[in-house]
């Protein structure tokens, strides 16, 4: 029979039967374990396992239930919340990487005009203006590398003018219109034309201290209702099928070396962050009085410190804004805060005259933790407290100085501890998402990866105690067969052994292995002790040996106890075959007995 082929050993035809001595030495390890319709072939009981899952698994995926398993995990894991979905819904996240330096701001490389006329400048980023402002070549104080209009192939003078106020700061220029480009992470440039830019020509310029060119408003301009001027209205402009610019910020810590996170462009990354998203509503100012353009309302913030009690605070108004990096609060709270702080003292902030700031132990405890919409953000030590060049610890909680301003400013400190999401559809219409940070980004969502972990798992397991079920039953029942195929030895005529017997020539012939017992006595068996040697004498015709009791020998008895007996050859007696006698040997001679 030819050995079998793959196909013959994993379900051979109806008609043949595999035993192990077909298979070869290539196909050893597969032994036959019953019949079920046809035979079936499988391995040795360590491999009967994953055979059954190779083929259960592969008979699995292609069944309907497997489409069901599927479209569960892509109901239950595969949608990112409603609100999400519809706002960017076939829209990919356009990754723009920043830098952050050692005064704690966040910036981008924007890339202005294009080919051989290409201005490459470093931005800062700001969520509280609309405006995109540069330093223009006009600008002789403002210290920093600037922008040439003339120098640009793309550029669109008008007549305009434009003037934003932001964080104590100013600035005013002429309004163009220019191409620019964001660099991807990938390398790639993101590019979108005539975008307004205000080219500063005065003096007090808005960063004229911290090396950067200019500023990429994020904002909304509700101040003075100028949405077009937007980089949100630009682009909506130009995509009228979209109903909302959205945006997240991956923000690193503002005391990382110089990688600052990540700006998604158009709509945020799943990848980013995990948990439900809390929404609140963008609220506009409506006034150039304020340094921002909307607020969003918080619910309360709780301090706690190891010198003192709990403080707490309910219903304030909050601006978040990256152009920022401490946490800035009015100034009747700042001093109850400080107050609960031994050691605590305020001095003027040397970066602004805006706010004070407070020196504090470098081993102060201390938590504070804002919630919005029933959504808690918790911030210690680690993060509140900071040294400074000198080697004293300063808090990021600083104070403003002005006792009017009521609002709170939440800078990189805070928006680094969370995913934060910005969808914009007008000067004051707006929301802000606020959502837990993912520790990792891997391009697949936290909830698709817990979805895909948990079925496989369950998967498994399934296939494991399944495996171990059918290999139970399959043993039970080859054993009830062999049981019920046991041959049964108890009737029948008795069947008389036979052994080899070694003549001359190396001739073999199959004796009896009862002699005749005439002229011999017969006592009972010996016990082990007994010794046995062996006489050999020849003949012409045969070899016989004779057992006869000594002191040395053989330390086992023969199968025949007392007197002396002929025995054929000189080998171990060997029982070969169970039935009637042959009538002639292996050679085609005749038997003969001695």
């Amino acid at each position: 029979m030819p050995a079998p082929t793959a196909t013959h050993l994993l379900c051979p035809p109806k008609s043949e039967t595999w035993n192990v001595s077909d298979l070869g030495a290539q196909h050893a390890r597969y032994i036959p374990i019953g019949r079920y319709g046809r035979t079936r072939l499988y391995k040795t009981p360590r491999h009967r396992c994953f055979l059954f899952i190779h083929f259960h698994l592969l008979s699995f995926m292609f069944s309907f239930r497997f489409f069901l398993f599927l479209s569960f995990c892509h109901v239950v894991f595969g949608s990112k919340r409603g609100l999400l979905d519809r706002r960017a819904q076939g829209v990919q996240p356009v990754r723009i990487p920043l830098n952050v330096n050692d005064v704690r701001q966040y910036s981008l490389n924007l890339a202005m005009s294009s080919g051989a006329n290409v201005q490459n400048l470093p931005f800062s980023i700001s969520t509280s203006t609309g405006y995109t402002m540069v330093a223009g070549n006009t600008c002789d104080s403002c210290g920093v590398q600037s922008y040439d209009p003339s120098a640009s192939s793309s550029v669109q003078e008008t007549s305009n003018t434009g003037q934003v106020s932001l964080w104590s700061s100013a600035t005013s220029g002429n309004l163009v219109k220019e191409d620019c480009q964001l660099t991807r992470a990938n390398g790639s440039p993101w590019a979108y034309a005539n975008q307004s830019i205000i080219v500063a020509n005065q003096s007090q310029t808005i960063v004229p201290s911290y090396g950067y060119s200019g500023v990429i408003g994020l904002g909304t301009n509700g101040r003075d209702g100028k949405f077009n001027e937007t980089l949100a209205g630009n682009w909506l402009s130009q995509h009228p099928e979209s109903s909302n610019f959205t945006y997240g910020l991956a923000l690193n810590g503002p005391h990382s070396p110089t990688d600052g996170g990540e700006m998604h462009l158009l709509a945020p990354d799943p990848s980013a962050f995990t948990g439900d998203i809390t929404w609140l509503p963008m609220t506009a100012f409506n006034s150039n009085a304020s340094d921002a353009d909307f607020y969003i309302d918080m619910d309360s913030w709780v301090f706690q410190s190891s010198g003192g009690g709990q403080l707490r605070q309910s219903k304030v108004h909050a601006i978040v804004d990256p152009f920022l990096a401490p946490l800035r609060f009015p100034s009747a709270q700042a001093r109850s805060i400080f107050s609960t702080v031994q050691g605590a003292q305020s001095h003027p902030n040397p970066n602004t005259s805006a706010t004070n700031v407070w020196d504090v132990p470098c081993d102060a405890k201390m938590t504070l933790t804002f919630t919005f919409n029933g959504y808690a953000v918790s911030l210690d030590e680690s993060v509140l407290v900071r040294q400074a060049a000198t080697g004293h610890c300063i808090s990021t909680v600083e104070e403003w100085i002005d006792t009017s301003v009521s609002e709170y400013a939440l800078g990189s400190v805070f928006i680094s501890a969370i995913y934060m999401i910005f969808s914009v559809s007008g000067p004051s219409q707006g929301s802000v998402g606020l959502v837990p940070r993912a520790q990792s980004s891997t391009g697949i969502s936290a909830g698709a990866i817990a979805g895909i972990t948990i079925g496989v798992v369950a998967l498994v397991v399934v296939l494991v105690i399944g495996c171990v079920m059918l290999y139970r039953l399959h043993r039970a029942k080859v054993a009830k067969a062999a049981e019920g195929a046991q041959p049964d030895f108890s009737t029948g005529p008795a069947a008389t052994p036979y052994i080899y017997s070694i003549e001359p020539h190396e001739t073999t012939t199959l004796m009896p292995m009862t002699p005749s017992t005439a002229g011999i006595s017969l006592s009972p068996y010996r016990p082990i002790s007994t010794h046995y040697y062996r006489d050999v004498t020849e003949s012409s015709t045969q070899v016989t040996t004779e057992y006869s009791e000594s002191s040395s020998g053989l330390d086992s008895p023969p199968p025949y106890a007392g007197g002396s007996a002929n025995r054929i050859g000189n080998l171990p007696l060997r029982v070969v075959s169970v039935g009637p006698p042959p009538t002639k040997d292996r050679k085609g001679r005749g038997t003969s007995v001695s």
